[in-house]
């Protein structure tokens, strides 16, 4: 009897310990900050990968290497800001636009960039947050984000 008692007790004992454990997840999870998103649209595969590890300390990066269908890749990403490449297969210029007319995702910030000479002159056009001339540092990339993302 001593034996089941002693058992029981265990039992219990650990059951308390995993409780606690699991409440002191649960709790962690609700107050540690989720990684704001930044969504990186480029068909430069090698821009793509450095971008992302450059970004993924700090944010969760998505990529796309093609805008056809922005608002439903916006949609199923959420991002906080948006890199967009003009020269992207289904028009960056064209994918800014979209997104800036649709009243669900038209505050979210988009920053072009381009080796294009014109860039500036485009990303007035399409009324960008900001530009970012290719080729670009690690400085120049990080502070442009970090001073427009919501």
């Amino acid at each position: 009897m001593t034996g089941n008692r002693l058992s029981a007790n265990t039992f219990r004992f650990n059951l308390l310990i995993i409780y606690n454990l699991f409440y002191n997840l649960r709790l962690n999870l609700l107050i540690m900050p989720q990684k704001k998103c930044v969504l990186i649209c480029d068909d430069d595969t090698g821009i793509l990968e450095a971008c992302k590890m450059i970004l993924s300390e700090d944010y969760r990066v998505e990529t796309a290497e093609k805008c056809l269908n922005i608002i439903e890749e916006v949609e199923k990403v959420q991002p906080d800001i948006i890199l967009m490449d003009i020269r992207i297969p289904g028009g960056g210029e064209r994918a800014v636009n979209l997104i800036h007319e649709s009243e669900e995702f038209s505050n979210i910030p988009v920053i072009v960039f381009s080796a294009l000479s014109d860039i500036r002159e485009i990303s007035e056009r399409v009324n960008a947050t900001a530009v970012i001339e290719k080729p670009f540092g690690i400085n120049t990339l990080l502070e442009t984000i970090q001073e427009n993302i919501l």
